[in-house]
């Protein structure tokens, strides 16, 4: 086969990786706005702030596509300005003819353009979705002094950023605007407690963000479309999928530009994930190769390390579900569990469960925890991917391994607490 990855990012790459795995000898030709292809977006923090050397956020070197892989890298500057109509590629007035099998779309997202009465004020403005700005960032933020006070405009999607930022002690406000909530209000409040007094939340207010000595735009952002003649546009913005991955006729899109549906609840979403990005670019790949792969089930996923603890939630809120009118029940714990690698400290887990009163199904998961409960994060995944309900949890037993596990999984007794909950009822 002829085959066209349109974009660089995680999910394309990830694809590209697979369809070399089953298929050796089909031409790719890969169109990316990056010198990083493949770059894992929770990384980008970290070359912001000097930490990381850009070549190691890939997740194959681009010396490897290129002469292990074979794939022919054509790097352009706009992916938005990329046409294709009838096997034929046009960039920026440049064409290619060629006979295209199959398309594949992963040109993830863009920052989202901010007012023009701000720019004209303070034009220090750094989006942070690709690597090439996360190396102006990173030279940006040498030259401040601690005093400066910075604005991040991403919501939960920019608390990685503002975290680390607040930390190094520079004042940091991250704004909200009300959308891409990933926790609900009980569980914010709790992640709060562990956070860096010089890092607040704001609600969105355009004249306080113009007082900032500079903004930096991190998850407010959109999918960037190309020009493709059959693709279909979700009210989100997104290319529409089903759950093979599949846009229109030979046309797949994988990873941050698509828009998905959750069949459970019948809520559309995009996402910032590069865990989901992976998924899709392997069952992108696949059916690209005709095995007609179909995923159980797709959810918007969330994931954060700050500092020694992790953010992680699975699925919907329950503010999403009640705009659906689903009739939910939920359960939050506090657990603490032994650190066996730190001799014995005591680390804390904070964990909700949403399910589907009637039906049982589990609808999310939020957690706040250490490092040493990131097998439990495993197991949610696992569960809900496999459209297990809360007494799927309650009937399969825990692994225990005396010294190394506990007897009781904190993500089972919560579901064991939701379930006590509907047997009274």
């Amino acid at each position: 086969m002829n085959i066209l990855i349109v974009g660089g990012d995680l999910a394309g790459i990830t694809a590209f990786h697979w369809i070399r795995k089953i298929d050796p000898l089909s031409k790719v030709t890969l169109l990316c706005d990056t010198d990083f292809p493949g770059y894992i977006r929770g990384l980008l923090p970290e070359i912001a702030l000097g930490k990381l050397e850009p070549s190691f956020s890939m997740i194959y070197p681009k010396s490897f596509l290129e002469h292990v892989g074979r794939a022919r890298i054509i790097r352009i500057r706009n992916l938005s300005e990329v046409s294709v109509d009838n096997g034929r590629i046009t960039v920026a007035g440049e064409e290619y003819s060629e006979d295209w099998d199959k398309i594949l779309v992963s040109t993830g997202v863009r920052a989202i353009e901010i007012p023009e009465k701000i720019v004209e004020k303070n034009r220090k403005v750094y989006p942070l979705e690709r690597v090439e700005e996360a190396l102006l960032l990173s030279e940006k933020i040498q030259e401040l002094d601690t005093s400066a006070d910075i604005g991040v405009l991403g919501s939960f999607y920019g608390l990685d950023i503002a975290y680390k930022l607040a930390c190094m002690g520079f004042t940091v406000e991250l704004f909200f605007n009300g959308s891409r909530r990933v926790l609900d209000d009980d569980m914010f409040k709790i992640l709060k407690k562990f956070l860096p007094s010089k890092l607040l939340f704001k609600k969105i207010d355009w004249s306080r963000v113009m007082d900032k000595k500079i903004i930096i735009v991190r998850g407010s952002v959109k999918p960037l479309i190309p020009r493709i003649r059959g693709l279909s546009i979700g009210k989100l913005g997104g290319i529409r999928v089903d759950n093979h991955m599949k846009a229109a006729q030979n046309i797949f899109a994988a990873g941050s530009v698509t828009e998905c549906l959750d069949e459970k609840t019948g809520i559309s979403f995009t996402h910032l994930s590069d865990n989901l990005s992976i998924l899709q670019g392997v069952v992108s790949a696949l059916n690209i190769e005709g095995f007609n792969y179909r995923v159980k089930r797709i959810f918007p996923l969330y994931e954060t390390p700050l500092g020694e603890r992790v953010i992680f939630s699975a699925g919907f809120t329950s503010e999403n579900l009640a705009e659906k009118g689903r009739n939910i029940v939920v359960a939050r714990h506090h657990f603490y569990i032994n650190d066996v690698t730190n001799r014995g400290n005591r680390e804390d887990v904070f964990i909700k469960v949403i399910a589907d009163r009637v039906t049982r199904v589990i609808y999310g998961v939020q957690t706040i925890c250490g490092k040493e409960y990131i097998h439990g994060l495993h197991q949610i995944l696992t569960f809900m991917a496999n459209n297990l309900f809360v007494d799927d949890a309650v009937l399969i037993p825990p692994l225990y391994i005396p010294h190394l596990t506990r007897l009781i999984d904190p993500f089972k007794a919560t579901c064991w607490g939701i379930w006590r909950k509907l047997l009274k009822t």
